[in-house]
């Protein structure tokens, strides 16, 4: 029988951090983010569980305000009590503390008027673009989390952008695939001074679905819905080679490894493919996932490869897979996450690999790993559609994520805290 104490009401009191703040649409500031910063070690959080079932009133409720405000590094033992505490009570307090800990936002929110595709930084962290549904890439200030600019000019969805690395030149491509009409759309090179477009390069048929620049940035590369990897030269304002790879499916993504001396694909066949960049011929490939490689990026070293595909029939979770790069051969598999996968990250400092995705009208999901243990360190459902885009700040402190689905739902970009959601924060 449900206990008869007094029922309680959650509040959360916790604190931000004191240059973050909440974006409106407008893109403008709004009221701060309440984050608790907090060293809580597990004697402590156990403490505080203990307390969930105390004879006063008021410890209980004060034990569980702490708990919300503690957050990510209670979960692991919160779900625990939630199932095995034998007061009804308790069990009930745990399962309410973590409803309010996903509830919890990221240090700062920004919402595009349009889903979200992708997400990128320049080099110094302080511009971040977002590539949106509604054929504009928006660029924020990370420094005030303010809309500085919008860049208007593509045709159709916008699905990726790329800053150079003087953060002077943003790269960013479009299109429309897996629907009819279908729109080229195109690759357009943005002088950030301005926000004037210095060249437009027309997608081919199937549209664009990534971009990136060259390491010497003279040339960008993209891939399409279509199955072609295309070379461009932007100053000469002309392509200047086009190939057609993993058996005409899908080229989902285009990285180049860390020493730039190969371009690596994920194709819709289900294999990665790396080319010579300067003349797109294959040079070794790998079956990675056999239900198609949706997303792939190298570690900082070059050592190893991290690669995903997207799910099988729901709920089946996407698979996780780390490679290494000198003998193409699978070290491990990377579980804990629910949900499709979208996109992968890896830290700076190689230590951390974050993944995006979720279930389609059910929840957006982001999910942070050791990878040298392959544990899960993080995850959170916070989106209330699937996390397209997932990065990390180049200084590796912050996890940029974003989402948005349905043509009738805003974009949300969140930015998080890594060290407090991996539990290692001060």
């Amino acid at each position: 029988m449900m206990s008869q104490r007094k029922r309680v009401t959650l509040l959360v009191f916790v604190l931000a951090p004191p240059t973050l703040w909440l974006t409106g649409a407008a893109g403008q500031p709004a009221a701060t983010t309440p984050q608790a910063k907090q060293a809580i070690d597990e004697k402590t959080i156990r403490a505080m569980i203990a307390q969930l079932g105390d004879d006063s009133f008021e410890k209980r409720d004060e034990a569980q305000k702490k708990l919300i405000a503690v957050g990510a590094p209670a979960r692991a033992l919160l779900r625990m009590t939630a199932v095995d505490a034998m007061d009804f009570e308790v069990r009930e307090r745990a399962t309410l503390i973590l409803k309010e800990i996903r509830s919890l936002p990221g240090p700062a929110f920004f919402y595009p008027e349009a889903n979200v595709f992708d997400i990128a930084f320049s080099k110094d962290g302080q511009s971040m673009a977002v590539a949106c549904a509604d054929r504009l890439v928006r660029i924020y200030d990370t420094k005030t989390n303010t809309l500085r600019q919008t860049l208007k000019g593509h045709t159709a969805t916008t699905y990726a952008a790329a800053f150079s690395a003087d953060g002077k030149t943003l790269v960013s491509c479009s299109g429309e695939f897996n629907k009819e009409p279908q729109r080229p759309g195109e690759i357009i090179v943005w002088e950030l001074a301005t926000g004037a477009a210095k060249v437009t390069l027309p997608g081919p048929t199937g549209g664009l679905a990534w971009v990136t620049f060259s390491p010497d940035e003279k040339y960008l590369y993209a891939c399409s819905g279509g199955g072609s990897i295309v070379m461009w030269d932007p100053a000469k304002k002309m392509e200047v080679k086009s190939i057609v790879g993993h058996n005409n499916e899908p080229v989902r993504r285009i990285v180049f490894t860390p020493d730039g001396k190969f371009l690596a694909s994920a194709g819709m066949d289900g294999t990665v493919r790396f080319w010579d960049p300067k003349t797109l011929e294959e040079v070794r490939q790998v079956t990675a996932h056999p239900r198609g490689v949706g997303t792939l990026i190298f570690s900082p070293d070059g050592k190893y490869l991290f690669t995903a595909n997207r799910a099988g029939a729901p709920p089946t979770p996407g698979d996780i897979k780390v490679w290494d790069v000198a003998t193409l051969t699978e070290k491990k598999a990377l579980k804990g996450h629910t949900g499709k996968i979208l996109s992968l990250a890896v830290s700076p400092d190689g230590m951390l690999l974050a993944m995006s995705g979720g279930i389609n009208k059910s929840f957006g999901e982001v999910a942070i790993f050791d990878v040298t243990t392959g544990a899960v360190r993080a995850i959170f459902l916070d989106h209330k559609e699937w996390a397209e885009s997932v990065i990390f700040s180049p200084d590796g402190l912050w996890l940029a994520s974003g989402g948005g689905f349905t043509p009738a739902s805003r974009g949300e970009v969140r930015l998080w805290d890594v060290k407090r959601l991996t539990g290692k924060g001060e």
